[in-house]
Formats: C-alpha cells, sequence, structure tokens
C-alpha cells in the first residue's frame, strides 16, 4: 500500500509535471491516430445485407391475399462504411412498400385466383427506388415475389370449442356449448366456401364438479380473417345417478310375410344421467333392435342400440345377443 501510495506522490507531484504532459500527449496522438483510422475504413465500400420490413398498400376491400405475402426483404447492397453504420445503429428501416395500383393492371386470373409475378429488374427497380440513394442495389431475396389474391366473401360458420377436461368423481358433463354457437368470417371465397367451422383456443379444465364457463379467443385462420371477440365456453356438469330400464326389442327390416319372435324380447339398461334430466327419460327415448338376419340359419342375432339421448352416459345392456324364431304368416 505504501508502494502505490509513492507511486500516486510521484504522478501528482510537481516533480512529476513533465511527465504527465508527455503522457496526456501520447494519449492525444493516439486518439487522433485512431480517429484518423475509422474513418478512413468507413470510407471504404462494403457490401451487406440488410432485412427490410414490407408494407402492401391501397389493397381494395372486395380482394384478400390468396397466399403468403413475405413480411421481409432481405437486400443485399454495397455502400460505404458511414451509410453502413448509420443503418446498422437503426432499430427499424423504413418499410418497403408495394402498391396494389401499380401493378393491378398486370395480373393474370387463373380461376378464382388473380396472379402477379414480380421478379427480376422489375422487383429491383422497385426496391432500388425507396432505399437510400448513397447504397447501390446489388441483389433481393427473394429474387421473386408472387402476390395472389383471391374476391373477398363472407360466410357464417359454427364455432367449435376445444376444451380438455376432467370431472370428480360422480359428475358428468351433460355438454360443451358456445355463446355464440356461431360466428362470421371473411375471407378469400376460395377459402370460405370450403370451411365449415372455427375453433377456439385449447382451455384445460380439470376436475369440475359444477357448471364452469370461459371466454375464449378464436384460433387464427391463415387467409382468413375471425372475430377479435372472445366467445364464451360453458362445461355443463352436474352429479349423476344411475338409471336401469327394462325395454323391449324390436326387429327390423322383417318382411311383410314372416312372424319374427325373439327369446328373450327384452333387454335390462343400465346407464348413467345427471340428476336434473333423471325424471325426463322416457321408454320411448330409446330404440334397441335387431335386424333381420341375412342367414336364416344363424344361431343368435345381435341386439343394438339405434336411438339412446345424447346426454346419458355409459350406456351398457344385456343381454347382447338374443335367439330368434322365424314362421311365416
Amino acid at each position: 500500500m505504501s508502494y502505490f501510495r509513492e507511486l500516486v506522490s510521484k504522478w501528482t507531484g510537481k516533480s512529476n509535471e513533465g511527465s504527465r504532459r508527455k503522457g496526456m500527449d501520447y494519449l492525444i496522438c493516439v486518439a487522433i491516430a485512431t480517429l484518423l483510422w475509422l474513418m478512413n475504413a468507413l470510407s471504404q465500400d462494403y457490401s451487406a445485407e440488410l432485412n427490410y420490413p414490407v408494407r402492401y398498400i391501397n389493397v381494395p376491400q372486395d380482394k384478400y391475399a390468396a397466399n403468403h405475402f413475405p413480411t421481409t426483404l432481405q437486400v443485399s447492397v454495397r455502400t460505404k462504411g458511414f451509410t453502413l453504420l448509420g443503418h446498422r445503429v437503426r432499430t427499424s428501416f423504413r418499410p418497403i412498400t408495394f402498391n396494389y395500383n401499380n401493378f393491378s393492371q398486370s395480373m393474370q386470373q387463373k380461376g378464382q385466383i388473380y396472379e402477379c409475378r414480380l421478379g427480376g429488374n422489375d422487383l429491383k427497380e422497385r426496391v432500388a427506388g425507396q432505399i437510400s440513394s448513397e447504397m447501390k442495389l446489388v441483389g433481393v431475396a427473394p429474387e421473386e415475389l408472387v402476390l395472389q389474391f383471391a374476391a373477398a366473401s363472407i360466410k357464417k360458420v359454427p364455432v367449435r370449442p376445444r376444451v380438455n377436461y376432467t370431472l370428480k368423481r360422480q359428475h358428468i358433463l351433460n355438454g360443451i356449448r358456445t355463446i355464440p354457437d356461431s360466428v362470421t368470417v371473411s375471407g378469400p371465397e376460395v377459402y370460405i366456401d370450403t370451411l365449415q367451422c372455427v375453433y377456439t383456443e385449447l382451455w384445460t379444465a380439470k376436475d369440475i364438479k359444477k357448471q364452469e364457463q370461459k371466454d375464449l379467443h378464436l384460433k387464427e385462420m391463415e387467409h382468413c380473417v375471425v372475430p377479435k371477440e372472445p366467445v364464451k365456453v360453458v362445461l355443463d356438469v352436474e352429479q349423476f345417478t344411475e338409471a336401469r330400464r327394462r325395454l323391449m326389442i324390436h326387429p327390423q327390416g322383417v318382411p311383410s310375410h314372416v312372424n319374427m319372435q325373439l327369446f328373450p324380447g327384452v333387454v335390462e339398461v343400465v346407464y348413467e344421467v345427471g340428476l336434473s334430466r333423471y325424471h325426463e327419460i322416457k321408454d320411448s327415448d330409446f330404440i334397441i333392435a335387431v335386424d333381420y338376419p341375412k342367414d336364416l340359419d344363424a344361431p343368435y342375432l345381435d341386439v343394438t342400440v339405434k336411438k339412446a339421448p345424447e346426454y346419458i352416459k355409459n350406456l351398457k345392456f344385456t343381454p347382447q345377443t338374443v335367439e330368434f324364431f322365424l314362421e311365416k304368416k
């Protein structure tokens, strides 16, 4: 520590004033030399690749993009170091703009699609006219822009909720519904015509034991515009009970001149139903049937459920096969 103090004392002392001046002169010389070197370096020509954002303007309201439009262009330039440094320190560049009115006349119709291809010298000219005049344009990537448009269309389609859920024990899901149950979507006619529905974002709900609801945004779609407003998704959940009933088996497809006897002629049906709907269910809500046999020598016929309420769960029945007897009327 004493040695360090001695050095500081020598440096700050009057006896060392000449040395300090020499040190300052040396630092000034180094700074001037560095500045001259930097100015010389920045005055040289350099090649660089710059990413420019792209903007498309004046697209008519009755037209929609039918393919993916690039959002950036990689522009290869050759310019002075000063110009390049100025661009490098910027956080963003002014977008390169493509005006629909400038190329609408050159569009070609292919079915329901209107297409314009910008490439080669045409694309370079459009880009060169919008970048700094101090830069020489060398190339553009991609080398060709394919812009496809389609006539606009709207359509009202149902909303399909996407829900992963688990239920508490002894609880049942009566249904999943959305409010509203359908929305209006707009986009190119070629896509809208085949659109069947739109989906919500995914909702994961665990151990549900009562009615739950959540606002969910619609999943974005390529080429089409869906409403930004969320929809309400409702899970109708309640406790369930087990119900039993004996139901007649109905033969189907029996020729008019034949009588079919079944042994046994009834089945016992067991199912789960929400408490609120337990008393709503009637025997007529079910159709338990067997089909007339293709092979008259078959020993058994399979029993099938042709109709049952949608809101019951875990429907089981016995027996699942029955014997039959045929006789002419």
